[in-house]
């Protein structure tokens, strides 16, 4: 899927005003990406809140995020509770 076809993909989600199941997961997701800082942009004049990840943690979830088998790996870790 292209990006701009999954931005218009997940802005309906986002503005859908009832919800689903998989609509309400993804409004928590990008809450809590705006609680851990990923919506912030200091270059930018109206920027998302810095929340409570510093730099250096804000870059190790955005690398984390955009590797699918890193997150995989995690998201399997945090589900089975295992570290391997």
């Amino acid at each position: 899927m292209k990006i701009k076809e999954a931005k218009e993909k997940i802005k309906g989600m986002l503005n859908d005003p009832y919800g689903s199941g998989s609509i309400n997961a993804i409004k928590r997701l990008f809450n809590a990406l705006l609680d851990t800082s990923m919506g912030y942009d200091k270059t930018k004049d109206k920027s998302g809140p810095l929340g409570v990840l510093d730099l250096e943690n804000m870059a190790a979830l955005d690398a984390i995020l955009s590797d699918r088998d890193a997150r995989i790996e995690l998201c399997h870790m945090v589900y089975y509770g295992d570290d391997e």
